[in-house]
């Protein structure tokens, strides 16, 4: 998991592509980074900040999900696929907000799925994390509860992790940052 991979070499400095590594070796398929200013994100940072006040930037992650099982006709496979996505987005944003913490990132995990806060009628999750995956770039809104995603071709469950730090710009990977 995680916490095995090697450090970061310079503890005072957090790297895009090392993010994007932290992400995939705690069981990510595929990740992006976006900032919480990103115009993108402008009807979602009340909520975003809700959720963790210190907010900076978002890193958004997907997790493969088997396609069969999504397309059956029977409620309860595709239902019992949905559930076991949201399981692996869960344990996953929690191994990275872990890794995040040891490094001292103030880090915090958004809920993939069904949150307890959901107020009906109404907004039933706190952070969405559909168009934090689309401003991070990993893809376009596709079926009802999950996002597609080209590059893995396949549905993808997925779940931002929030932290109160910059993240370095997008265009240079070997770009640091203090951390």
């Amino acid at each position: 998991m995680g916490r095995q991979m090697v450090k970061q070499q310079d503890a005072g400095l957090l790297d895009a592509a090392w993010l994007k590594q932290v992400a995939r070796d705690c069981g990510a398929d595929d990740v992006g980074l976006v900032e919480l200013d990103r115009s993108a994100l402008d009807d979602q940072r009340h909520f975003i900040l809700q959720t963790f006040a210190a907010t900076r930037s978002l890193l958004s992650f997907v997790i493969r999900m088997n396609r069969e099982p999504i397309r059956s006709p029977v409620r309860s496979v595709a239902n019992e696929e949905f559930h076991a996505g949201y399981d692996d987005v869960n344990a996953t944003a929690r191994e990275i907000v872990r890794v995040l913490e040891e490094r001292g990132v103030p880090v915090c995990n958004a809920v993939a799925a069904f949150p307890m806060e959901a107020q009906l009628p109404g907004r039933t999750w706190t952070v969405a994390h559909k168009p934090v995956a689309v401003a991070a770039g990993l893809g376009q809104i596709g079926l009802p509860a999950a996002s597609s995603i080209p590059a893995l071709e396949a549905s993808c469950c997925s779940a931002p992790c929030l932290w109160g730090r910059r993240r370095p710009p997008m265009t240079s990977p070997s770009t640091t940052i203090p951390a």
